[in-house]
C-alpha cells in the first residue's frame, strides 16, 4: 500500500514507502534512483508508512517505520544513508514536516503528541499534548526516559493509562502542514478539529 508520496523541494526527486522499503525516483524518467529498506522492529509490523517528507536542503528524508518511529536517511550520496531513528511516539506517527531551515523537525501521532525534534543533533527539543483549543507544553524527557516512563506508568497506573488513552482518541493527530516561512502550523485532528498555532506550539492562534 502507497500512503503518501512525495516530491522534494525542487520537484526533480520524489519518494514513496511501503512499510519495508523507501523509493527514491527521478521526475524526469520516472525511474528509480535509489532505495534502502526501512529498520525492523520485533513484534511492531506494518504495511503502511504514513509519513514521506524531504527536508528542504535537500538532505534528509524522513520516513515512518514499524508504525511508531521516524528514520532519517541522508540521501546526499549514491545511496540513503540510515542516520538515525527518532523515537517517542506511543501510537502511529501520523504526520511530520520539516521547517524551512532544514533544522526542525515536526511529528504528530494518534497519540495526540507533537513533537519538535533537532536535525543538527537529532535529539527531542520538546513534547507537546494538548487539545485543539489549549495546548500545553511538557517537560521534555530523553528518548530512554519517554521508554522507561512509559513502561513504568504501565505497570503501576492502569486508571491513568486509561484516561490518556480516551484523551488521545478525541486528539489523536491525523495532518499537519506548515504555513509559509514558518508563520504557524496548521494540525487537523481525527475528531474534526483543525487548529493553526503559532511555530512553537506555546498558544493556538485559533481553531474551528
Amino acid at each position: 500500500i502507497i500512503r503518501t508520496i512525495k516530491y522534494d523541494s525542487t520537484g526533480t526527486r520524489f519518494a514513496y514507502a511501503n512499510g519495508r522499503f523507501l523509493f527514491i525516483g527521478l521526475t524526469s524518467t520516472g525511474t528509480i534512483e535509489k532505495y534502502a529498506e526501512l529498520p525492523r522492529v520485533a513484534g511492531r509490523y506494518e504495511m503502511i508508512s504514513r509519513v514521506v517528507v524531504f527536508s528542504p536542503d535537500g538532505q534528509y528524508i524522513a520516513v515512518s517505520s514499524s508504525q511508531l518511529d521516524i528514520c532519517i536517511f541522508n540521501i546526499t550520496g549514491a545511496n540513503c544513508i540510515f542516520v538515525k531513528k527518532l523515537e517517542g511516539h506511543t501510537q502511529p506517527v501520523s504526520g511530520a514536516i520539516f521547517s524551512s531551515d532544514s533544522t526542525r523537525l515536526i511529528s504528530g501521532g494518534c497519540d495526540g503528541y507533537i513533537f519538535i525534534w533537532d536535525m543538527q543533533q537529532f535529539t527531542l527539543i520538546d513534547r507537546i499534548s494538548h487539545s485543539p483549543s489549549t495546548p500545553t507544553a511538557t517537560q521534555t524527557p530523553t528518548t530512554e526516559e519517554s521508554t522507561n516512563e512509559n513502561n513504568e506508568n504501565k505497570e503501576s497506573n492502569n486508571n491513568s493509562n486509561s484516561a490518556e488513552k480516551d484523551a488521545s482518541k478525541d486528539y489523536s493527530i491525523a495532518s499537519i502542514s506548515m504555513g509559509c516561512n514558518d508563520s504557524f502550523v496548521a494540525v487537523g485532528f481525527m475528531k474534526g478539529f483543525v487548529g493553526i498555532y503559532e511555530p512553537s506550539f506555546k498558544k493556538a492562534v485559533t481553531h474551528f
